[in-house]
């Protein structure tokens, strides 16, 4: 099974504990997204992005199909 959240940051020490250590208090999983698949997305056309974005961190909500990020394309 999937856990319904990913986290999409990149892959240096440090990057991303915050957001995780809030779900980990919560007992709510999350998946670290791959760096490959973060930078496919970002390639992407904004269309086809999960939202449009211009850099990570990216967290998307598998099951509601609801992404957020904290670059978004304005």
């Amino acid at each position: 099974m999937r856990t319904r959240f990913t986290l999409y940051y990149w892959s240096l020490p440090f990057r991303g504990s915050f957001l995780s250590h809030l779900f980990a208090a919560a007992g709510e999983p999350l998946e670290r997204g791959d760096v490959d698949e973060l930078v496919e997305h970002r390639r992407s056309p904004p269309s086809e992005q999960p939202i449009p974005f211009v850099g990570p961190p990216l967290l998307v909500d598998g099951e509601n199909e609801v992404a957020v990020s904290q670059m978004p394309a304005a």
